[in-house]
């Protein structure tokens, strides 16, 4: 055998080992899918992988289930009007339209037409000149007010007397959202008010 023969043989040699040398390194380091990590304590917690990706999948299904509402659930929320009461709220007039949608009287200056009616049945109104008082009946959604009375100031272009005719011929009254509908008699117009504050 030559040197060079020797030289080679040697060489091949060296090269196969650290081959697998390296190879099974790697393979040693390699991370499992349940990998351990080392905790504050020194000691190790196992974890997976593949346990931990269903957790949160189980987690999402759950909270999903549990942030969407019922249809029984919509449904009473739909329809409950303890929140929309008609006494002891203020109610801002806004305009009377006739039976056709014609607007019959609105007011006309910034200062607010103001409605309320109280639980022991009487009301109170800010209009755009005076204060007016006075009672009111109500059995279902039948409403009727009684004799009202207010001051005596003058305002020029005051809408206070249409208004205060208006809710003496009210008879009935329906409130969707927050919105008051004062029906007038024989359905001759409708008055509109929004809840406010």
């Amino acid at each position: 055998m030559t040197k060079a023969q020797i030289f080679y043989y040697a060489a091949a040699v060296v090269i196969v080992t650290l081959s697998v040398y390296l190879y099974t390194s790697n393979d040693a380091q390699a991370p499992d899918s349940n990998s351990t990590s080392q905790d504050g304590n020194g000691g190790y917690n196992s974890t997976s992988n593949n346990n931990d990706i269903q957790n949160v999948d189980e987690n999402k299904e759950t909270d999903s289930n549990q942030d969407a509402p019922t249809l029984e659930e919509v449904i009473s929320d739909a329809t409950d009007t303890k929140k929309y009461t008609l006494t002891d709220v203020n109610w801002r007039w806004l305009r009377t339209e006739s039976a056709t949608g014609t607007i019959i009287s609105e007011p006309e200056t910034a200062i607010p037409f103001v409605l309320r009616l109280s639980n022991d049945n009487s009301m109170s109104s800010q209009t755009d000149c005076n204060n007016v008082a006075g009672t009111f009946e109500k059995n279902d959604n039948k409403l009727v007010f009684g004799p009202l009375m207010s001051t005596k100031m003058y305002c020029e272009n005051s809408k206070e007397f249409e208004y205060t005719e208006q809710l003496s011929s009210v008879d009935s009254y329906t409130i969707i959202d927050n919105t008051l509908r004062l029906t007038l008699s024989n359905e001759t117009g409708t008055m509109f008010f929004v809840r406010t504050k």
